[in-house]
């Protein structure tokens, strides 16, 4: 009786008992395998989405921020005389010589189709737009000596840290002159910022400014879409500055010798498909949008006449595979239904299949020119 009941104690798990416990195992496995495939799934989404929304609303405010600036000239009014003294800078065009007199272009726009501002020809994708924005900045140093007659101007220390190289615009409010600096001094009192014809057409400015006249940076940058660092569309920045020539990247930097003057590229948001731009133009003169209209329906003379952008940017995710919609040519992807554009083909246009999309759009209005 005793060897019997030691010998039941020692028998171990049948295979009905084995094969029930693998079977609860591999349903309890599985569950947790679906489990966390959902979640990582559901991250990834997430995170697609933030990402998304984080990339669009930054590229919305960088270009209002600039918008909202153009045409700013300090007390440079509509009636200033306004010359650019500065050797001629590839892709760049200050001026606008369809008004009388001749204006700073604030604001120009360009469709992508058929770019002719040279500073993004060939780089800007198909169809979208780029738009200038030019003016100076909001700060400034009072002149403190008359400078045309000895190709100087000097003032009071140099709390904007005004560099060699760079293009700065000197006014009293009825004449300016835009002018690049060959040299600027490092005293700690009066500062000489020199402005000879080594870098301009000459070494006298239009006018033997006086003070109260002010010298101002000269800010022009350009927006477009292009392919940005990780591979994908990103809006793109160029703006004026200057670069160390064996910087192949032409990034700008602080180099104090072997520079160019030309057009820094920087990307400011990635994921950014598109961007379309109509132009508020003011017909009445009552400074507020008579019509909206594209770049090529706004003639060269009434640049200045626009008072508002509406601004249209298709934001796509940078992650791809997130997104249920896998549509990648015309007519159905979203960039055709964006531009109302049914001249797409496969061969102008390929979208990346299966990402998300968001349409941001806002209207801006230029401080400067509008109630």
């Amino acid at each position: 009786m005793t060897m019997q009941i030691t010998q039941r104690k020692m028998r171990g798990f049948t295979i009905i008992e084995l094969m029930v416990a693998i079977t609860i195992s591999a349903l309890i496995l599985g569950v947790l395998t679906q489990v966390y495939a959902g979640a990582k799934s559901s991250y990834r989404v997430s995170e697609a989405l933030s990402r998304m929304q984080e990339n669009g609303r930054y590229a919305m405010d960088y270009l209002a921020r600039d918008i909202r600036l153009a045409g700013y000239t300090g007390c440079v009014s509509g009636g200033t005389t306004v010359n650019n003294m500065a050797n001629p800078i590839s892709g760049w065009s200050p001026l606008n010589t369809a008004t009388s007199p001749i204006t700073l272009q604030g604001i120009e726009g360009y469709e992508a189709s058929a770019v002719t501002y040279s500073a993004i020809s060939g780089s800007a994708v198909i169809k979208t737009d780029a738009v200038l924005i030019q003016y100076l900045s909001p700060n400034s140093a009072k002149l403190i000596n008359p400078g045309p007659q000895n190709a100087n101007m000097q003032i009071s220390g140099n709390p904007l840290n005004f560099q060699q190289y760079e293009i700065l615009v000197v006014t009293d409010c009825a004449f300016a002159d835009i002018f690049k600096a060959t040299s600027v001094s490092s005293s700690s009192g009066t500062v000489t910022i020199a402005h000879s014809n080594s870098n301009n057409t000459g070494n006298n400015t239009v006018h033997d400014y006086k003070e109260p006249a002010e010298v101002m940076r000269m800010q022009s940058n350009v927006y477009y879409i292009d392919t940005g660092a990780y591979g994908g569309p990103s809006l793109m920045r160029r703006r004026l500055g200057f670069y160390a020539s064996s910087d192949a990247t032409q990034y700008c930097t602080n180099a104090t010798s072997s520079v160019t003057q030309g057009f820094c590229v920087e990307e400011i948001a990635e994921g950014v498909e598109d961007l379309q731009l109509l132009y508020g133009v003011d017909t009445n003169a009552d400074l507020s949008a008579d019509k909206f209209v594209a770049a090529s329906s706004v003639a060269a003379a009434d640049w200045p006449k626009v008072v508002s952008v509406r601004v249209n940017l298709l934001v796509r995710s940078v992650e791809t595979n997130v997104s249920p919609e896998a549509n990648t040519t015309a007519p159905t992807s979203q960039i055709p239904l964006f531009n109302n554009d049914t001249t797409y083909t496969t061969t102008t246009l390929t979208a990346t299949p299966r990402a998300f999309r968001r349409v941001y759009t806002e209207t801006i209005v230029l401080r400067n020119r509008a109630l």
